[in-house]
């Protein structure tokens, strides 16, 4: 008895075995990359992390079209104060005042073993949400 049902499952799961079709595709010929594109490929389609952060930012802050996004609101302040990209000064975003408009912080990084102190441009910003306008905060 126990031969006859080992050789009943046997034939069952030949049956099921040869009765599936791989609808998958071939794989590829060697030398080609069908899954190229967010890993490889041409170094200018990379986004580096910084990008990647700025590009979310901005998707979150575009539900409001009449309104500059904060991360435009950090550029602005960087204009104003005439920071270079590579300085050791950080540029950002804060929080949202009460009347809607962005605080921007503006800290500059010391090396430890300096006796440097705060900057004339450090400290907050607010930045009007709708025009840009640029005011230093008495906060």
């Amino acid at each position: 008895m126990f031969r006859i049902v080992t050789a009943l499952m046997l034939i069952c799961l030949f049956m099921v075995g040869c009765s599936t079709t791989n609808d998958a595709e071939p794989p590829a010929e060697q030398g080609t990359n069908q899954d190229e594109g967010m890993f490889e490929g041409e170094e200018n389609d990379k986004q580096s992390n910084d990008d990647l952060l700025i590009d979310s930012r901005e998707e979150v802050d575009g539900d409001n079209d009449d309104r500059i996004s904060t991360t435009k609101a950090e550029e602005l302040v960087r204009e104003q104060l005439q920071i270079d990209e590579g300085s050791n000064t950080v540029v950002a975003y804060d929080s949202e005042t009460a009347s809607g408009h962005y605080l921007i912080r503006v800290n500059t990084v010391h090396d430890d073993t300096t006796n440097q102190h705060e900057t004339d441009h450090d400290g907050l910003y607010t930045v009007n949400a709708i025009t840009g306008e640029i005011q230093k905060s008495q906060k």
